[in-house]
């Protein structure tokens, strides 16, 4: 699996276990859509530690461990998430110094297409520190659905427009 897939899933709030996969919120099933090729059942990498996503840190974080390898997963926004970061994944592997500037100018371009971004990033888990020192791997664009009082505030508008004839 690519660190992208294994960094969407386990920096995320998706649970499984042999029998049933669980996703929290829209967000979480687009990322299952990126890493639903992973054997869960033949999983062994194990989450030992999840910090929920939350308005206020504008991310969340998760820490893995197998074969005696401890790796800290961070998903969030692109701006709470380039703070966190000191180094790029570059497409053929390799890690080079991270260009915040270039990679929000890259987001910005994203949003203003109507895309809900999320960037992903890990790091080797030396320290206790969860806010510093991570590798960016990249970001998510999604198309963000409506919510549920839109699409509710629309249908109230539409039975208005329809009761005064217009």
């Amino acid at each position: 699996q690519s660190l992208f897939q294994r960094c969407a899933f386990f920096a995320s709030e998706i649970s499984f276990t042999s029998e049933e996969i669980t996703m929290h919120s829209p967000i979480e099933q687009a990322l299952f859509s990126l890493v639903e090729t992973i054997p869960f059942t033949q999983k062994k990498e194990q989450r030992t530690l999840l910090l929920p996503f939350e308005s206020q840190s504008q991310r969340m974080v998760s820490k893995t461990t197998c074969d005696n390898e401890t790796i800290l997963w961070c998903k969030g926004s692109p701006e709470r998430v380039s703070q966190m970061c000191s180094q790029q994944l570059m497409p053929d592997g390799t890690v080079k110094e991270f260009e915040s500037a270039r990679f929000l100018r890259s987001i910005e371009t994203f949003a203003s297409e109507g895309f809900r971004t999320i960037a992903l990033a890990y790091r080797s888990s030396e320290t206790e520190d969860l806010d510093s020192n991570f590798t960016l791997i990249g970001a998510i664009g999604l198309i963000d659905p409506p919510r549920e009082e839109a699409k509710e505030a629309i249908a109230s508008l539409n039975t208005c427009s329809s009761k005064s004839g217009q």
